[in-house]
């Protein structure tokens, strides 16, 4: 049976050079929409909105964060776009 409904919470932390935060966050699906949310430990807030169809993924992020280079806050967008198709002879092999 397929799941109509799921919420998927999830912590990450980067560190690179002088830069070290951690994150916390969700992702919410009902069946073809999904949202998500996030906030790092800095007060950073990232969001996403998306949809998946049977052979196509749509997906909107949207983060604020604030560049050390320039010393300010910085919105950033993101689209991501996936073409899902079923694998080949070679595909299947490596999925079973």
């Amino acid at each position: 049976m397929r799941q109509k409904v799921t919420i998927s919470p999830y912590l990450g932390y980067q560190k690179e050079d002088q830069l070290s935060e951690a994150w916390a966050g969700f992702n919410f699906r009902v069946y073809w929409l999904s949202f998500g949310g996030a906030i790092s430990s800095n007060l950073d807030p990232a969001a996403s909105a998306g949809i998946k169809l049977k052979n196509l993924m749509v997906q909107y992020n949207m983060d604020l964060t604030r560049s050390s280079m320039l010393n300010k806050q910085l919105l950033s967008h993101q689209l991501t776009l996936r073409f899902t198709t079923k694998a080949g002879r070679v595909g299947q092999r490596l999925l079973n």
